[in-house]
């Protein structure tokens, strides 16, 4: 009885760990994960399709990093009435683009606008819920 009962914990113990290696592997090794890495991130991802050299990839970098901290300092921001607020973000966004649209080429910011145009940009936004 106590052999049965080591052997059953034994394929338990086996299985546990070739699922965790092949869960470790496909994050490693799936081509949609690596695809997706900076989702969420100030949508680097969305550019990579442009073929952004890496100086442009850097520049790109830092005007969102710097959009962010921006837009965070805004949401905490508690002195701004909502008004206040609204104008302020459409004019951090307008800035934003308009900082992204003088680092690309005439032909990427084709491809970017063709993108804009198919809705590529938008986000899929998850219902709240309450």
């Amino acid at each position: 009885m106590k052999k049965i009962a080591l052997g059953f914990l034994a394929v338990a113990i086996s299985f546990a760990t070739i699922a965790q290696d092949g869960k470790r592997e496909g994050a490693k090794g799936n081509k949609a994960n690596k695809e997706f890495k900076h989702r969420g991130k100030g949508g680097q991802d969305k550019f990579q399709s442009l073929g952004l050299s890496d100086a442009q990839g850097a520049q790109m970098k830092s005007i969102n990093e710097n959009f962010r901290n921006q837009m965070s300092a805004l949401r905490n921001d508690n002195t701004l009435s909502d008004d206040a607020k609204k104008q302020r973000k459409q004019a951090l966004i307008a800035d934003h683009k308009a900082q992204i649209h003088a680092i690309l080429t005439p032909e990427q910011r084709t491809q970017w606008e063709a993108r804009k145009q198919n809705g590529d940009f938008k986000r899929k936004h998850k219902s709240k819920q309450s």
